[in-house]
């Protein structure tokens, strides 16, 4: 991994804003909205929360989670869902992630989790543990250049600290909400980590009504992009209501054609 995010491959991969002109159109014309496939992003993206957690009890680090959100976003930037199942991405994602984060879990230790979740109803049937190895492999193939990823958290931490908010406790907690929230966005494949998180902090103080402008105007930082990273949080936070329920995850997803699984 190298020490510095702009020599990195994560930095070398970072998308722009055209690319996304053609992204998930096979989805649209399958049928699906926008608005459903931001859904369906917030859905599995909160799956995967759920099954790095077994028996309320954290299974997996959250690097590892926002490392596999990471890939999940990577994988479908260019054809959408119509290019594999999300069933099975979303576990490969998240058993490529401990593996690259070094925590790494059995596969079928994961998808008993996963099974588990489905058969209470919160969550959907997960794929066969053949499907998600076959997407792993698919996963590997399209973003191995930038397995290795920088995490917002350390910036996160030390800007709090630069803007003497550390100890504010409202403002913590709200900026940490916004950086989870965050990744809901596509803003992880534009901008560099320490701008995402500096944008988590500017809103936070802001939600609060504490002023850190000043602060703020000292950083060598691209102020655009920090403007442009907030916009975009908020806009995504608008954008997102209550999760929907997995019966209507397969409703949209029986609209790709995608195998059934089993």
């Amino acid at each position: 991994m190298a020490a510095n995010y702009w020599l990195s491959s994560q930095r070398a991969c970072a998308l722009q804003p055209s690319d996304f002109h053609t992204s998930h159109a096979k989805d649209l014309e399958s049928g699906l909205a926008w608005r459903q496939i931001n859904q369906l992003y917030q859905y599995f993206f909160k799956s995967m929360g759920c099954v790095a957690r077994k028996d309320g009890a954290p299974l997996l680090r959250r690097r590892v989670v926002s490392t596999a959100a990471l890939y999940f976003r990577w994988f479908y930037a260019d054809d959408g869902f119509a290019g594999a199942d999300p069933r099975a991405l979303s576990l490969a994602a998240l058993f490529l992630a401990s593996k690259v984060e070094e925590m790494p879990v059995h596969a079928k230790g994961l998808m008993h989790t996963a099974t588990t979740l489905g058969s209470s109803g919160r969550w959907h049937a997960p794929a066969a543990l053949a499907a998600v190895l076959a997407a792993e492999a698919q996963l590997v193939a399209k973003v191995n250049v930038a397995l290795l990823v920088f995490d917002p958290i350390p910036s996160l931490l030390e800007g709090l600290t630069a803007a003497g908010l550390q100890a504010n406790q409202a403002v913590t907690r709200t900026a940490w909400a916004l950086l989870n929230d965050s990744y809901l966005s596509r803003c992880h494949l534009l901008h560099p980590p320490h701008t995402i998180a500096l944008a988590c902090i500017v809103l936070a103080a802001g939600a609060h009504g504490i002023d850190i402008e000043e602060w703020v105007a000292g950083l060598q930082a691209d102020h655009a992009q920090v403007y442009e990273v907030g916009r975009s949080l908020l806009g995504t936070l608008a954008e997102c209501s209550a999760t929907i329920t997995p019966d209507t995850c397969l409703r949209y997803l029986a609209l790709l054609r995608l195998p059934v699984s089993p």
